[in-house]
């Protein structure tokens, strides 16, 4: 296999988003002590919201880990994040790979498709790996994809320049009794 990488189509917008993700983490945490001062004061609701503030952390991290760039080689593949640690993930280290669910269906993107215009508009696709080995962090995106508290990554063709060069690269490198039916029936 040719070692390749796999940035975000639009790096710029790309920074921006997990910046503006991460000041959004950044102001929800320092607000924290606020909360409790002004529940401490008579507000009991700022108590309410504490917990509301650590929610809504959750969410915003995990749109900086969901859908790292990824160096592939004939051993497996490095997520490099933008915020956190390189990893190194060994190809027999993922347990499953399934389609991603938390991706928008074709036609509740009706705002998209006149954005870009008919002809650019492409549908959603993606693919999710769990791999158990990954930190804490990866199982914010397990969470929400129903995975429960398996570590996951996304591989989106929104997400990853030469998305079908990727996820060809994948499935190959991977035990086919880990794939999802609905990946083995496209095949």
């Amino acid at each position: 296999m040719k070692p390749s990488i796999h940035t975000h189509p639009r790096p710029l917008t790309d920074r921006v988003s997990q910046g503006v993700a991460m000041l959004g983490v950044a102001l929800l945490v320092i607000s924290i002590p606020f909360q409790f001062f002004l529940g401490l004061a008579g507000g009991t609701l700022f108590f309410l919201a504490i917990v509301f503030s650590l929610l809504l952390t959750l969410p915003l991290l995990m749109t900086t880990v969901i859908a790292p760039t990824i160096q592939i080689d004939a051993n497996g593949f490095t997520l490099k994040p933008i915020f956190w640690k390189k990893q190194t993930v060994k190809w027999a280290d993922i347990t499953a790979v399934k389609p991603y669910p938390l991706l928008p269906p074709s036609d509740a993107e009706v705002t998209r498709r006149i954005a870009v215009g008919r002809v650019k508009y492409a549908p959603a696709n993606g693919i999710m790996l769990t791999i158990p080995k990954l930190s804490w962090m990866y199982r914010i995106g397990g969470f929400f994809a129903g995975e429960k508290r398996q570590p996951i990554i996304a591989i989106t063709n929104r997400a990853h320049s030469r998305y079908d060069e990727l996820v060809y690269a994948i499935l190959q490198s991977t035990d086919i009794a880990i794939h999802d039916d609905e990946l083995k029936a496209k095949k």
